[in-house]
């Protein structure tokens, strides 16, 4: 079947941001689109880099790119004071992930650093340049008490919990501005995940000790590992859209693994009785491979990218880059690629299905905190208003272009089924 339904074109903005995107394959393309961009133009893709979290990488980036001397001198010295900030603040968060894996080990729990610090050096070429926000531990269920009060002890508050995970903030400065997405304010997240499927179970068991700031800090296995990251970039792109630099990460981590096929042999035995998770890995490679360019070894692609069935390669043919960049407000439009999952019966490791509009109000950002001041709850409540009107606009905008979107695509489809219904007739 013939795939006819690829945008025509990309905007300026898109294009710059696929070179940025692309300047951290073996063959960068397009970078002059960099070098005559306005200063509202930078300001855009300074934005974008931020929250794409791609910012830092891409600085440490450019000498070897040969743009270093070429771009605006104060986007060096932004950028240069991000890494700065960055830095000092991912090396605090280390040292408390340090300190609370020495808790756990001192109490005799069982636990392993999930995402974070665990991708380093695989896919990040050094800790300090990730934009990380919060600690993730995945926790036996019967040591999941003793680790929430060792969480309380070091002066963390329970601020959500949904399933079988528990979110815990200490957040004397709430972060109200990009600038300080990369400062060190002294706020801090640590993320419980209970051990209760099978699944996870069984990644505790599997769990390896890396050497990390002067321990032995409990990871998963290699395998475990990259496929809950290829999972987890699976999981933001079947909702509302990823970080465009979860899939450098990803990216990066396949150039590693590239020649062990030892590797890709024991990852094709974990997911054998799993199609979702094949899918998963299918879609986000062919996804990654759509924007950047071929890059993933034939003992990966072989069982995965090569076997997703064609919805799948349509949708990435005409939502792909997008997804891939990523938007800020988010997106709806993975609804489309739900629909085709479900008229085809599979299930693909994707969350729960999104609503074109909700019913409720979005939870709260921000809880209150204990002895705060009437100006610190007023502008709490002011941030929480702002979020409910940004929501209410993604949720119309984002609803309208989801229904242009599905018509488009069922147009498609009832013409690419015209077209093979003559040609079972005439044959």
């Amino acid at each position: 079947m013939q795939r006819d339904n690829k945008p025509s074109r990309i905007s300026r903005r898109q294009a710059v941001q696929l070179a940025v995107l692309r300047s951290f394959t073996n063959a960068p393309a397009e970078l002059d689109r960099l070098l005559d961009l306005s200063p509202p133009e930078w300001k855009r893709l300074l934005y974008w880099l931020d929250v794409s979290g791609l910012a830092l990488y891409f600085f440490v980036r450019l000498p070897d790119l040969g743009l270093a001397k070429h771009l605006p001198l104060e986007v060096l010295e932004r950028l240069q004071q991000n890494v700065t900030d960055n830095s000092m603040r991912m090396k605090a968060m280390a040292a408390e992930a340090v300190a609370i894996q020495m808790s756990f080990k001192n109490h005799g729990l069982e636990c392993a650093l999930l995402k974070g610090f665990s991708l380093w050096p695989h896919s990040v070429p050094s800790f300090e340049l990730r934009s990380q926000l919060d600690i993730d531990f995945l926790v036996a269920p019967s040591d999941l008490a003793s680790a929430q009060a060792i969480v309380a002890q070091r002066g963390y508050h329970l601020r959500g919990h949904s399933g079988r995970s528990w979110e815990y903030k200490d957040e004397p400065v709430p972060r109200t501005s990009i600038k300080q997405l990369y400062q060190d304010t002294g706020s801090r997240s640590v993320e419980l995940h209970a051990a209760t499927t099978s699944a996870s179970q069984a990644h505790l068991r599997r769990r390896e000790s890396l050497p990390f700031q002067g321990i032995l800090m409990p990871v998963l296995s290699p395998e475990d590992l990259f496929l809950g990251q290829a999972l987890h970039l699976y999981k933001h792109l079947a909702s509302e859209g990823a970080r465009a630099a979860h899939g450098v990460e990803l990216y990066r981590h396949i150039l590693y693994r590239w020649n062990d096929r030892a590797f890709w042999g024991r990852l094709r035995v974990l997911t054998e009785e799993d199609a979702g998770a094949r899918f998963a890995l299918g879609f986000v490679v062919a996804l990654l491979t759509g924007a950047m360019g071929p890059f993933a070894p034939e003992a990966l692609t072989s069982w995965t990218t090569e076997r997703l069935p064609e919805f799948a390669h349509r949708w990435i043919d005409r939502f792909g880059l997008s997804a891939a960049l990523g938007n800020a407000g988010g997106s709806k439009l993975s609804m489309i690629l739900q629909d085709e999952l479900e008229a085809h019966g599979l299930r693909a490791a994707a969350p729960k299905r999104q609503k074109v509009l909700p019913t409720r109000l979005p939870p709260r950002i921000e809880q209150a905190v204990p002895g705060e001041t009437f100006a610190q709850s007023l502008g709490r409540n002011k941030r929480q208003s702002l979020f409910v009107l940004r929501r209410l606009r993604f949720h119309v905008i984002e609803g309208a272009r989801l229904a242009f979107e599905r018509a488009r695509w069922k147009g498609v489809e009832a013409r690419h089924q015209q077209t093979n219904d003559n040609s079972l007739t005439h044959a």
